[in-house]
């Protein structure tokens, strides 16, 4: 990862990593510091790492002197990478809702997870739904209803889509796609949407007799429900008025119709049946109510019952029909249904009496017809296609007052549709009447269409009396809705009357005169016809038309239209007259033929041109002479013919392979041939317009290209673009070499041109290098461009070899070292780095210069035309001592690659004794009071102070303590070497010597605690240069008193006065873990052993010393999760590895005795780990319960556990 450096010392350094590396993932170079990461880490599974850092503590200890260290805090900080695709909570959505949802419900929301972070966790949702009955949030993944006509169980019962989660970051993984997905099935549940329906259609004709009983059976209905379970289970009942009594029962569930009473009586009777489902909410009930009509005939003659009111006519026949009307909607169905029409007795034969009307209006298969059981026959009829009623016959020729008819309509298919129709017929001509007679024509009346609430015509009487006359209307609503008649007989619109939609209206007007004894009644036919005003534009059957035609056609001929071009006006007279005519650029080519709906090109002078238009975006605009007008898009595409030759365009160069287009040829003249793309791709040219445009073969200057020799074989040099206007098969152009032309230089002995060097791509007009190209030459390529026609276009391409720099710069030497003596320079020359090109000219013109790396700047510079070396400035070399860089020699070719070499420069800084050696490691600076006491001494300011202790009873030679000194100098030549020394003092005790070359200070004389406490020894440290340079350190001993009881131990009692051992827990004990010796002055003494301190209560406990050997025991096995470390006051120093022994750890200092007696050691015991401690779940003794979803796939995580363990942190295996 990267090296760990400390401050230069002249000492070797060890680098370890002490904590934050538990897990072992990284590891550390202990010699260079170097940082290196052990094994993968994953990001996404660090969920618990703060701030995604690792934080090691790197410690850097001297290899002489482990106690000298330092500790630095490393933060290695993990970058994360888009390596994770984003995860759904589950592998597949199965939900059930109810049908008919509205839209904007939310059934759903999709949740999924990135274990990236950061943007790299940003993604998307997006829906792939086929039925497009849903819509989802990219954002929060919810589900919501977008088309509920969609969500139709009936129709579907499942609907399956896929959701797709789509980062926003490309993921770094490439074998990945970069969105996951999820399939989600949505089942339909089932709502009460539909009514129970009647079967096979909406009439039921039963018949019975007046004889049946009770019970019998007279016919059964069928009503179906799509919905499920009790939604679809139907049940039937009959709905009966209050106070009225029930003739028939239907079966709940059967749906069968019985008698229900003893005796029928003769007649038509009228039910109504509901056919119902039976959901558990009964808010939701759905129900068809039909309407039964029963016909009852005995076996005798039939008595005949009439109520000329009635709603539903009784009439006594001999087959009597039972007719359930569904509710049916999407069936057709009567207008005003059942139909009552009055007529007077002396209307003429022809007169209308009143039409049957149907809701399918448009449906011209539908038939009309009227059945009746009269054996005399009856005096009307009906038009079998538009359902209007007439007279056929003299009403006076029939004692008859009311005429009973069922109504038929019927379809090609299988539709049927009856209902009932009675027919009044009035006698004009009762004396009592005060009304206008009849007379024998209807009135007719006009009025104007669109016009609410305006006067159509006045009925006219006897002397213009209307008191006491009471008209009616006496039609259906489909008449009653649009005309009104008020009470002096004006009749007027209600609403705007539409003639498009219906253009008469035959009413049937009942005049009731009452006034005392005298009463009257009058039946008028009036006819209304409705006049046309224009109020509707033309409209063209489509709203656009595509066409083709062929350029160049002749006049006349048809354009290829996908649909002919046809107009209606629903206006009549000269408000349906218009006019069709054709708007947009280039109209005048064309003309429509209204009556053929063709469209024709007529512009014989001016030909129809693709190249110049390949597509003609016209209007048709239809304009009625009352100026209501519609539009209609026209589009004609023109089809091409091959009426272009192809024409050399662009060329493309390929620069990056060394191409060049030269603007001037070797005698100076401009070729211009090319007009280089400002704004396109740097590489492409195009051809100028007076190249393109000349025909002429010598008018054509052909354009020059260079190529550099070493091109590679197989290379595309340039690409050539001949453009054909026209289009498709026409405009496929091949390319092909007609002939190449090979000048050679002067040098060349080749005699005859007999291979090809160039080669053109038919398809792609690439110009390719088939061999190697000799140098310094010249080729002349005849190339053409051919249609599939035959049309074809040619150019002449010059391409110059050109020579190539193909040779380095190369030194005279693999290397140069120069050596100069530290110091100021001012340009002084060091030597020359001298190289050669075996080129000639500018590319063998060699420049001179030092490379730099990361910008470094040193004090030297290279000529860059002789290359010479010379130094500038100051070269100190405690700085630094050597200069390595590289010089580099470039060539300077007119054109092409510069080519270099370099060569490595080493400047050895010679040195100079121009530094005094400098005392480290002091405790003190204190100002110096005799700077020029000694001579050959350089002045100090201040002088550096060591303070150390020394026994009164310490014996001549016992080292007192080391001073340490650095000269930066070179060593090699004496200028860095240093020499100790203290200055002899007369007329005083010197009790003091040190070593010169170590700077260990040891006692020469005898301390006296008494006499003397404290010593101040002068310590100077020079080198042996020339002339040498010193400095000088001040020593002060301080004198420790000793009872006189000790003095008598004038030797160590002890070999090692301070050991640190290691001890695993749970040994087996009583264990032997160390054994003191004493020195060889003290072995025939009897000298006890004994543990004289401790720092736990617990230490001699633990612990046992051996009085007369100095064998140290352990007596408890060590726990070292309840005590690790342990340390003792005791009187030896030695040791002993072995299997289930102590070990030594490192050797001690004097920094660690403290104030030890002399005839006391210490002893330091750790207790070092064994794995001896299970892990333990983390849990408060309760059983671990996890809930596992039915759909859980492989790596579903169930729950999350949680180990811990009291030893030292291992690896724990979970199983």
């Amino acid at each position: 990862m990267r090296s760990i450096k400390t401050f230069a010392i002249d000492a070797p350094i060890r680098y370890d990593i002490i904590a934050g590396n538990e897990r072992h993932l990284f590891s550390l170079d202990h010699v260079n510091g170097s940082l290196f990461l052990e094994r993968e880490i994953d990001l996404d599974a660090e969920r618990s790492l703060p701030g995604n850092t690792f934080v090691l503590q790197i410690q850097a200890s001297q290899m002489d002197n482990p106690l000298k260290a330092g500790v630095a805090r490393v933060e290695v900080e993990i970058m994360d990478l888009n390596d994770n695709l984003p995860e759904f909570e589950v592998d597949f959505y199965n939900i059930s809702i109810v049908e008919n949802l509205p839209n904007g419900f939310s059934v759903l929301q999709i949740i999924a997870t990135d274990q990236d972070q950061g943007d790299n966790a940003e993604f998307s949702y997006q829906l792939e739904d086929k039925s497009g009955a849903f819509t989802l949030d990219s954002r929060t993944g919810w589900l919501t209803v977008r088309d509920q006509t969609v969500l139709d169980r009936e129709k579907r019962s499942t609907i399956s889509m896929r959701v797709y989660a789509k980062e926003k970051a490309p993921s770094m993984v490439t074998s990945k796609l970069d969105a996951s997905s999820v399939n989600i099935e949505v089942t339909l549940l089932d709502a009460n949407d539909n009514n129970p329906t009647f079967i096979p259609n909406n009439l039921y004709d039963f018949m019975t007799t007046t004889n049946a009983q009770r019970g019998d059976l007279v016919g059964q209905l069928h009503a179906i429900d799509p919905d499920l379970g009790r939604n679809g289970l139907v049940t039937y009942t009959v709905q009966k008025a209050a106070n009225s009594s029930t003739l028939f029962e239907v079966d709940p569930r059967t749906g069968q119709i019985t008698v229900a009473i003893d005796v029928l009586e003769p007649g038509k009777h009228l039910l109504f049946v509901e056919a119902s489902d039976q959901p558990i909410n009964l808010s939701e009930k759905k129900s068809s109510k039909e309407n039964l009509l029963l016909h009852i005939a005995v076996g005798c003659k039939t008595s005949e019952k009439r109520s000329s009111l009635a709603v539903v006519t009784v009439e006594s026949k001999m087959q009597a029909k039972i007719m359930v009307v569904s509710g049916n909607k999407s069936r057709p169905d009567f207008l005003g249904a059942p139909y009552q029409f009055w007529v007077g007795s002396n209307v003429d034969v022809g007169t209308s009496v009143g039409q049957i009307r149907i809701t399918d209006k448009d449906n011209d298969k539908i038939l009309y017809d009227l059945l009746h059981s009269y054996h005399e026959g009856v005096p009307f009829a009906v038009e079998e296609k538009s359902g209007t009623i007439t007279v056929v016959d003299e009403l006076k020729k029939y004692n008859r007052q009311n005429y009973d008819f069922e109504a038929v309509v019927t379809n090609d298919k299988d539709m049927t549709l009856i209902t009932n129709v009675t027919i009044h017929v009035v006698d004009p001509t009762d004396e009592k009447t005060v009304l206008m007679k009849t007379g024998t024509t209807p009135i007719e009346f006009h009025v104007k269409e669109n016009q609410p609430n305006v006067l159509i015509g006045k009925l006219g009487f006897k002397n213009n009396i209307t008191e006491n006359i009471k008209f009616t209307i006496a039609n259906q609503k489909d008449v009653t809705d649009h005309i009104s008649i008020t009470s002096d007989g004006t009749l007027y619109t209600q609403r705007p009357l539409d003639r498009e939609t219906r253009d008469v209206y035959r009413l049937t007007i009942i005049a009731e005169y009452v006034k005392g004894t005298m009463l009257g009644t009058g039946i008028y036919q009036v006819t209304v016809i409705v006049d046309d005003e224009n109020d509707n534009r033309p409209v063209f059957e489509r709203d656009s038309y595509e066409g083709r035609i062929a350029e160049n056609c002749k006049s006349g001929t048809e354009v290829d239209l996908n649909y002919p071009v046809h107009v209606s006006d629903r206006d009549s007279g000269d408000n349906g007259q218009f006019t069709v005519s054709i708007f947009g650029n280039g109209s005048e080519h064309f003309r429509l033929d209204r009556n053929l709906g063709k469209i024709q090109f007529i512009s014989a002078d001016n030909p129809l041109d693709r190249e110049r238009t390949s597509v003609y975006n016209l209007r048709l605009v239809a304009k009625d002479k009352g100026g209501l007008y519609s539009e209609a898009k026209l589009t004609i595409q023109i089809e091409d013919e091959n009426d272009n030759a192809p024409v050399f365009t662009q060329i493309y160069v390929y620069v990056d392979k060394g191409v060049e287009v030269l603007e001037y040829d070797t005698l100076g003249n401009r070729i211009g041939q090319f007009e280089k793309l400002q704004n396109g791709t740097s590489g492409l040219y195009v051809l100028s317009q007076n190249y393109t445009k000349s025909r002429s073969p010598k008018e054509k200057r052909s354009p020059l290209i260079s190529l550099p020799e070493d091109i590679a074989v197989g290379s595309s040099v340039i690409k050539l673009t001949a453009e054909d206007r026209d289009e498709g098969d026409n405009a496929i152009v091949k390319y092909e070499m007609i002939s190449e032309t090979y000048i050679p230089n002067e040098s060349s002995t080749e005699p005859f041109h007999l291979i090809q060097y160039f080669m053109v791509q038919s398809i792609a007009g690439e110009v390719v290098v088939a061999r190697t190209l000799p140098p310094e030459s010249e080729f002349r390529l005849n190339i053409s461009a051919t249609d599939k026609g035959g049309l074809k276009d040619h150019i002449s391409v010059r391409v110059v070899i050109m020579d190539v720099n193909n040779h380095p710069p190369v030194f005279k030497k693999s290397w140069y070292n120069f050596d100069t003596e530290e110091a100021s320079y001012s340009r002084k020359i060091l030597g020359r780095i001298e190289a050669t090109d075996s080129d000639c000219g500018s590319n063998a013109n060699i420049t001179y210069s030092i490379k730099t790396v990361n910008q470094t700047s040193i004090p030297f510079a290279v000529s860059p035309s002789t290359g010479l070396l010379s130094v500038n400035g100051l070269l100190d070399r405690e700085t630094q001592a050597k200069y390595s860089f590289v010089v580099m020699a470039k060539d300077n070719p007119k054109s092409g690659r510069s080519l270099s070499s370099s060569v490595n420069v080493e400047v050895n800084v010679l040195d100079v004794n121009d530094n005094a050696p400098v005392f480290y490691g002091y405790d003190d600076l204190v100002p110096n009071p005799e700077a020029n006491t000694f001579s050959n001494h350089n002045y100090q300011e201040k002088f550096p102070v060591y303070y150390a202790t020394a026994a009164e009873n310490s014996l001549i030679g016992t080292p007192i303590t080391r001073v340490f000194a650095n000269d930066s100098d070179f060593t090699g030549n004496g200028n860095g070497l240093i020499l100790f020394d203290i200055p002899y003092k007369k007329n005083r005790q010197n009790l003091f010597a040190i070593d010169s070359k170590e700077g260990i200070v040891t006692t020469i004389g005898k301390l006296d605690y008494e006499s003397e406490k404290l010593h101040n020894v002068t310590v100077i440290a020079s080198d042996l240069g020339s002339p040498s340079l010193s400095s000088t350190a001040i020593l002060t001993v301080t004198v420790i008193d000793v009872p006189e009881d000790l003095k008598s131990i004038e030797h160590p009692l002890f070999v090692h006065r301070y050991y640190e051992v290691e001890v695993e827990e749970n040994v087996p004990v009583p264990l032997r873990i160390l054994t003191l010796n004493v020195t060889e002055p003290y072995k025939s003494h009897k000298l006890r052993y004994s543990i004289i301190g401790d720092r736990s209560s617990d230490t001699k406990r633990v612990f046992r010393i051996d009085p007369r050997n100095g064998s140290l025991f352990i007596m408890e096995s060590p726990d070292r999760e309840k005590k690790d470390l342990y340390e003792l006051i005791i009187r030896l120093d030695q040791y002993k590895v072995g299997r289930d022994m102590a070990v030594m750890v490192y050797p001690v200092t004097n920094e660690r005795l403290g104030n030890l007696g002399l005839n006391e050691v210490k002893v330091v015991v750790r207790v070092t780990d064994v794995n001896d401690n299970e892990p333990k779940f983390s849990v408060t003794g309760r059983p671990i319960v996890a809930a596992i979803p039915a759909t859980a796939n492989y790596g579903y995580q169930v729950v999350r556990l949680q180990v811990s363990c009291r030893g030292i942190t291992r690896l724990m295996n979970h199983h």
